[in-house]
C-alpha cells in the first residue's frame, strides 16, 4: 500500500485504519510493519493506536529514509479492543511517495528496542531509581532555562523530539546524576553503540556512557565528553559484551547555569564501530547530516539505480552490488544551480590527514562536486577538492590533504546543471592521519563484480595475451573422452556452462590465463574472501595456478597463492583464499596443458567480504 504523492496540493493527508483486535494479554502482542519513504519531497509519516476514541502516537518519520524498506515494531498492552492507524501526508512535489508492506501482529511481546529517537517516548529505556532525579523527553529548548536545545536532531526542527536532563539551578544542583537504563541485551562478539548528542554552556557538566554486565553487577564507563559549541555532535562507543548488559547514559551536572544536556537517535548496531570520519552508508549516513537551512535539495541514501535513465550508478562502490548502499544527488530537469551540501561529524584539529572518497559522475548534463572544510561557526572553506562535469559511468577515486587548526567538519557539495542527466553520488568516506600518498589527485579505478557462473557469457573477466592459448566457455562435456567434467558446478546438470583448458592439438607446458576485474586494495583490516571451484581429471592434467596480481608504484607483482597438480578425480572441488593487500590487486587463473587427457575447468568464481570460514575441503562428485 502507497500514498501517490503527485497531486494538486501538499499538506494532504491518507489514513489507513485496521480492523478492531482484541484486548491483549498482559505481555501484550508485537506489532511489526515495513515502511518505505523515498524522494526529496517525503513529507510526514505516523502511526497510531486508537482505543476508543483515544489515539495514541506509538511512531513518526519525516523526510526521506533511503530508497529500501526500514522494519518498526511496537509492542501493544490494551485491555480493550484497539486497532492500527496509519497516516501519511502529501509533500510539495511529486518524489514523495510513502508506503507500507507486511503489517502483522503476534501474540509475544516484541523484542528490545536497538534504536531511539524519542518521538513518541523513551522507546524500552527506562529511569534509574537510585539517581538524583530524572530525564526528560523535550523539543525546543532554551539553554536559558535548562531544557535542552532549540531542535533536535531527527528532524532538525523545533517540533522534534529529544531526551534531555533539566539543568536549571535551582532546583537543581551541581553533582547530582540523572541515568537512563537500556533493556538488557544478550552478550555479543562486538557490537557499536552510536548517538547524538548536545552538551553546551560553560561547566554545564559531563556526559557518560557505560555498560552494566548483568551478572558481575559491575559498571564501566567506555565514553565521556564534556561541553562544546552548540551543535549537536555525533559520537560512537564499542562494546565487546561477554555476558548479558545493559547500555547507561549518565549525566551528571556541573556548576554552569546556562546550557543543556540532550541526547537522541540512538542505534546499537551488530557490528563493530568504525573510526570517526568513515562512512560506507550500508546501514545508514552514520555522522553526515544534509544540510538544514541554506541549500536547495538533500542527499539521498540508495542502493541500485537512480530514478533518473542515463546518469547516476547501477551498484555501490562497497561491495560492488545493486544491494549495497551510497548517497547522491538527483539531478532536477529545468532547476539550475540547485545544490547539496552533505556535512561530516565533528573531527579534531589536524596538523595533516588525508580524505579519501569515492565518487560517480555520469550524465549528459552533470554539474559539479566540491569538498570543503567547515569551522564551528558553520564558515566554509576552500573548496579542498573539485570537479565537474560527466566522468564515465564508473567509481572514481578522490582524495584530498586536510589541515585544520581547530575542531572541523568536511563537507561535500554537490551543484547540478539544469537537466536530469546529472545525479552524482559518493561511496566509502574515509579520513586518515597523514598527507595523502598521491598528493590529492583523484585515482581512477572501476569497481567490477567477481562473480560468475559463465552460463551467459566469461562475465568481466578477460583473456590474458601473455599465454599460448585461451580458456574456452562450454557446457555438458569437453571435446576428449576420460577428461573433464561432464556438468557444471553451479546447475549440475548437462546445460549449465563452465570454462576450461581444452587440450585437444596443445602442446605441453602450453598456458591459458584468466584474468578477473581489477579490485581496489582492501586495506590491512578489510580482508575478502576468494571462492572458486576447480575440476581437475585425466591422465595427462598438469597443474592449476592461482596468481595474485599486485600493482606497486610502477612494478607488477604476481605471487602464487593456490596451485594444483595432477588429476584430482571427476569431481568438483571448492577452494577458498583470503585476499588482504593495500594495492590495487587481480586474480589470474592459469591453466597449464600436460596433454591430450588434460582438461582442466572453472565454475562459480566469486568475492566475498570478510575472511574466509574455516572449512574441509568441499567436492561435489561426478
Amino acid at each position: 500500500m502507497y500514498i501517490e504523492a503527485d497531486g494538486p496540493a501538499d499538506g494532504q493527508k491518507a489514513i489507513l485504519k485496521s480492523h478492531p483486535q482484541r484486548a491483549t494479554n498482559g505481555n501484550g502482542v508485537c506489532l511489526t510493519w515495513y515502511y518505505h519513504m523515498y524522494g526529496p519531497d517525503v513529507d510526514r509519516f505516523n502511526v497510531y493506536i486508537q482505543q476508543g476514541s483515544l489515539a495514541t502516537p506509538i511512531f513518526k518519520r519525516q523526510g526521506t529514509q533511503g530508497n529500501q524498506w526500514k522494519y518498526a515494531q511496537w509492542t501493544v498492552t490494551s485491555n480493550i479492543a484497539w486497532g492500527v492507524t496509519f497516516e501519511a501526508y502529501r509533500g510539495l512535489g511529486a518524489a514523495g511517495d510513502i508506503a507500507i508492506d507486511d503489517v502483522i501482529v503476534e501474540d509475544r511481546a516484541c523484542s528490545a528496542h536497538r534504536t531511539c529517537d524519542f518521538e513518541i517516548n523513551y522507546c524500552s529505556w527506562t529511569q534509574d531509581y537510585d539517581d538524583n532525579f530524572d530525564w526528560n523527553i523535550g523539543n525546543n529548548g532554551s539553554p536559558a532555562e535548562g531544557t535542552g536545545p532549540n531542535i533536535d536532531h531527527t528532524m532538525g526542527t523545533n517540533l522534534g523530539m529529544f531526551a534531555y536532563v533539566s539543568t536549571a539551578k535551582p532546583p537543581r544542583s551541581a553533582g547530582e546524576v540523572a541515568r537512563l537504563f537500556s533493556p538488557v541485551y544478550p552478550a555479543a562478539v562486538s557490537e557499536c553503540f552510536t548517538f547524538w548528542y548536545h552538551i553546551y554552556g560553560d561547566e554545564i557538566g559531563t556526559l557518560e556512557i557505560l555498560i552494566y554486565d548483568t551478572i558481575s553487577e559491575i559498571s564501566t564507563t567506555i565514553w565521556q565528553a564534556k561541553a562544546h559549541e552548540n551543535i549537536w555532535h555525533y559520537s560512537r562507543a564499542s562494546i565487546i559484551p561477554s555476558h548479558p548488559y545493559q547500555i547507561v547514559v549518565s549525566a551528571t551536572l556541573g556548576t554552569g547555569n546556562y546550557g543543556d544536556i540532550a541526547i537522541d537517535d540512538l542505534s546499537l548496531l551488530d557490528d563493530s564501530c568504525t573510526r570517526p570520519g568513515f562512512c560506507d552508508f550500508e546501514q545508514d549516513k552514520c555522522g553526515w547530516t544534509d544540510e538544514r537551512e541554506t541549500d536547495t535539495k538533500d542527499w539521498l541514501r540508495n542502493n541500485g539505480v537512480t530514478p533518473s535513465p542515463y546518469t547516476g550508478p547501477s551498484f555501490d562502490h562497497t561491495t560492488g552490488t545493486e544491494q549495497g548502499m551510497y548517497v547522491y544527488f538527483e539531478a532536477d530537469n529545468g532547476v539550475s544551480n540547485s545544490w547539496a551540501d552533505l556535512i561530516g561529524e565533528i573531527l579534531s584539529a589536524s596538523s595533516g590527514s588525508c580524505l579519501t572518497f569515492w565518487y560517480h559522475m555520469f550524465g549528459n548534463a552533470v554539474g559539479s562536486l566540491e569538498v570543503y572544510t567547515m569551522d564551528e561557526d558553520d564558515q566554509q572553506f576552500g573548496p579542498i577538492w573539485s570537479t565537474s562535469g560527466s566522468q564515465g559511468d564508473v567509481w572514481i577515486m578522490g582524495s584530498a590533504d586536510v589541515t585544520f587548526g581547530r575542531e572541523f567538519r568536511i563537507v561535500f557539495r554537490a551543484t547540478g546543471t539544469d537537466g536530469t542527466e546529472g545525479d552524482i553520488a559518493l561511496d566509502d568516506i574515509d579520513i586518515q592521519i597523514g598527507e595523502c600518498s598521491d598528493g590529492g589527485g583523484p585515482t581512477a579505478i572501476p569497481v567490477v563484480p567477481m562473480a560468475c557462473t559463465f552460463e551467459s557469457n566469461l562475465c568481466s573477466y578477460t583473456q590474458l595475451d601473455s599465454d599460448q592459448f585461451d580458456w574456452t566457455r562450454t557446457f555438458w562435456l569437453t571435446d576428449t573422452e576420460s577428461t573433464g567434467p561432464s556438468f557444471d558446478h553451479t546447475r549440475g546438470d548437462s546445460n549449465g556452462y563452465y570454462v576450461y583448458i581444452d587440450s585437444t592439438s596443445r602442446t605441453p607446458g602450453d598456458r591459458a590465463q584468466l584474468a578477473a576485474p581489477t579490485q581496489n586494495p582492501t586495506g590491512t583490516g578489510s580482508p575478502k574472501c576468494l571462492v572458486f571451484w576447480y575440476h581437475m581429471y585425466g591422465a595427462e592434467v598438469d597443474r592449476l595456478n592461482v596468481y595474485l596480481r599486485l600493482f606497486k608504484s610502477g612494478v607488477v607483482e604476481d605471487d602464487v597463492i593456490f596451485t594444483k597438480y595432477g588429476s584430482q578425480g571427476n569431481q568438483w572441488i571448492k577452494a577458498e583464499k583470503e585476499i588482504t593487500t593495500n594495492y590495487n590487486w587481480m586474480i589470474i587463473y592459469e591453466g597449464i596443458n600436460g596433454g591430450q587427457y588434460g582438461d582442466i575447468a572453472l565454475d562459480d568464481l566469486n568475492l566475498y567480504d570478510g575472511v574466509c570460514p574455516p572449512q574441509e575441503e568441499i567436492v561435489t562428485a561426478e
